[in-house]
């Protein structure tokens, strides 16, 4: 389009422009205003990054939409690329995260000529939960995980999913200290326990109608639920099935992969809040999808070895013409 787009832009432009204007945001009428928590008020960090690049470069407001989509967008792969890159030291893998996130429908919507808060969000999501994985490493991570929450929390009220992110590393933290005290070793059979329990952790709204904000049929919904996150993942949601399937199964999980799976278990019910959980799902899916397509990259070097790259040419493929 030769101009900025969507209904969000707009409003977002207004205030930006308002900032420019009178040198500060008249909105805000209490500290709660900053973040969007008081009545009549709006999350502050978009309005204000916009009204700041356009004051430092001299460049007009609707220009400064363009590059803040175009420069949102590339960031995404690299943030996207050093998150896999906490989770797994494998090249193809890391290539995999950045390429599938990068490209996913409802990443690539927010880096067109668009300013929406939820796509900074997105944009921030992996690199937040790199360093919520990196203070485990260094303690100098810390202040830095603060820092972009706090962000993330001025951005969008999107920030609420990462809640069950947080508490989810603090558990698998626990668990690991724990782990060094009192030698535990897991019997194999009891993986099959974390899929039944994210099944049932699923079922819950199914059956109680919980984090489900319209009436109808529930099976409406399941489909509706299938359509959302096909519609903002992509083709790669296919292989997220084998991945989850295969992270749940696997001994000897690393840190990381207890990480991922806790966090899936304990985002599946806000799975239904569509409107609003398929923005902060979107890198949980494209990582266990990364990891669906790395197990059949396995076999590369056996007799089906150009089989499996063919899959992965053709997946990929599709995923960039889907979008």
């Amino acid at each position: 389009t030769p101009h900025k787009i969507g209904w969000d832009t707009f409003l977002i432009h207004s205030l930006a422009n308002s900032i420019s204007e009178f040198g500060w945001a008249k909105w805000w009428v209490n500290p709660l205003s900053i973040g969007g928590f008081y009545p009549y008020s709006y999350a502050s960090a978009v309005p204000f990054l916009a009204s700041g690049s356009s004051q430092c470069t001299g460049i007009g407001m609707e220009w400064t939409v363009w590059l803040f989509g175009t420069l949102t967008g590339i960031f995404t792969i690299f943030f996207a690329y050093i998150l896999a890159g906490a989770i797994g030291d494998d090249d193809l893998f890391k290539f995999l995260v950045a390429f599938g996130y990068s490209v996913a429908p409802g990443v690539l919507n927010f880096s067109t000529w668009q300013l929406s808060t939820r796509g900074l969000f997105i944009v921030l999501l992996p690199l937040f939960i790199y360093m919520l994985l990196k203070t485990r490493d260094s303690l100098k991570y810390v202040p830095l995980a603060i820092t972009l929450f706090m962000l993330l929390a001025v951005t969008h009220h999107l920030f609420y999913f990462t809640i069950p992110v947080i508490l989810s590393y603090i558990a698998v933290v626990i668990v690991y200290k724990l782990k060094e005290r009192v030698k535990v070793k897991i019997p194999e059979f009891a993986n099959l326990s974390f899929i039944g329990l994210f099944v049932v952790m699923l079922s819950i709204p199914f059956f109680t109608y919980l984090f489900i904000s319209e009436t109808g049929s529930r099976y409406t919904w399941v489909i509706l639920l299938a359509q959302t996150y096909v519609r903002y993942i992509g083709i790669l949601l296919i292989f997220t099935i084998g991945g989850f399937i295969y992270l749940s199964l696997k001994n000897n999980k690393g840190f990381e992969e207890w990480f991922l799976l806790i966090s899936l278990i304990c985002l599946a019910p806000l799975m239904y809040m569509v409107r609003y959980s398929k923005w902060a799902l979107i890198i949980f899916g494209i990582v266990i999808a990364a990891l669906g397509l790395i197990n059949i990259a396995k076999v590369y070097d056996s007799k089906r070895g150009r089989c499996a790259l063919a899959i992965i040419v053709i997946a990929l493929l599709l995923s960039v013409s889907f979008s």
